[in-house]
């Protein structure tokens, strides 16, 4: 009994202990956590100092890479300030090249300017040129018209005379040619000549154009006329004159008109015509110019 009586008072004791032990290890437990959040609170961190040794071909083959990096980075260096040197340069020519080339377009529109204001001023002076050269040529032309003009040969009718008037007897009538000019006229010809009679007043040119004048076998012509020289054309009709057509003409109740076209060449090489027309008019015994038919150039 004593023996069951120990055993049980010592592990009776045993519990007790064991009891105390888990007081002591919740207070230790507690007493450890509060310390390490105290710790936290006004404790910095721990810095903690580590040296790693490298050997020294690391170290110089890490030296040698930042060797060649430095190396690649100084070229990219120098090709990048060579690029903006060039680009500079390749700047500042352009901006020559601009500042030349639009000085050049103002000296060219310059240029251009000057030189239409000097051709319209030459286009001027050629025309104001050409102006008194065409004045002074129709000056001189007209000098020369005035000198032909008055040296030129004049063929002109100077008188037509009535020479036979009688019974039987072709009507007959001479015409007295001059040439009152300075020059001879050449080749002188006559054409559309001839005598008409009508009873009463007669148009020749509506004759002569009506085609009833009877052409002459050989129309009387001549050479040359001198100047101040003259000659006779005679007219005469195919006919011979009755009592009554006498009478008439004496009477003036028939008409008698002697006419015709002399062409000739002046001395200078122009061609001229002098048309003539006279009507007969009895109490003066002479050929008066009839209304028409009467021009000379």
């Amino acid at each position: 009994m004593d023996l069951l009586t120990k055993i049980s008072e010592a592990l009776r004791s045993l519990g007790l202990l064991h009891s105390d032990i888990d007081k002591i290890s919740s207070q230790i437990e507690s007493a450890t956590a509060e310390y390490k959040a105290n710790n936290e609170k006004d404790k910095p961190a721990p810095v903690v100092n580590a040296v790693m040794a490298r050997s020294q071909a690391e170290i110089d083959e890490e030296n040698a890479r930042e060797g060649r990096h430095e190396t690649r980075a100084a070229r990219t260096e120098w090709r990048d300030n060579k690029r903006l040197q060039v680009e500079t340069a390749a700047l500042i020519l352009g901006g020559i090249l601009a500042v030349a080339t639009i000085g050049q377009w103002i000296v060219t529109k310059e240029a251009v300017r000057v030189a239409a204001r000097s051709a319209a001023a030459s286009e001027r002076s050629a025309a104001a040129s050409e102006s008194q050269a065409r004045t002074t040529q129709e000056s001189v032309q007209s000098t020369v018209d005035v000198f032909r003009l008055e040296q030129r040969a004049w063929v002109v009718v100077n008188s037509i005379v009535l020479t036979t008037l009688k019974v039987d007897e072709p009507l007959r009538i001479d015409g007295d040619i001059v040439n009152t000019g300075k020059t001879p006229a050449f080749n002188i010809r006559l054409a559309n000549t001839g005598i008409q009679t009508n009873y009463g007043p007669l148009d020749i040119e509506e004759f002569i154009a009506s085609g009833k004048l009877k052409k002459p076998i050989k129309p009387p012509s001549t050479a040359v006329a001198g100047p101040n020289s003259s000659f006779k054309i005679p007219f005469s009709t195919d006919q011979n004159m009755t009592d009554t057509w006498v009478a008439d003409i004496g009477s003036h109740k028939m008409w008698v008109y002697v006419f015709g076209d002399i062409y000739y060449r002046d001395a200078f090489g122009a061609e001229h015509l002098t048309e003539f027309c006279g009507s007969y008019d009895p109490p003066t015994r002479r050929f008066d110019n009839c209304p028409k038919h009467i021009r000379a150039n």
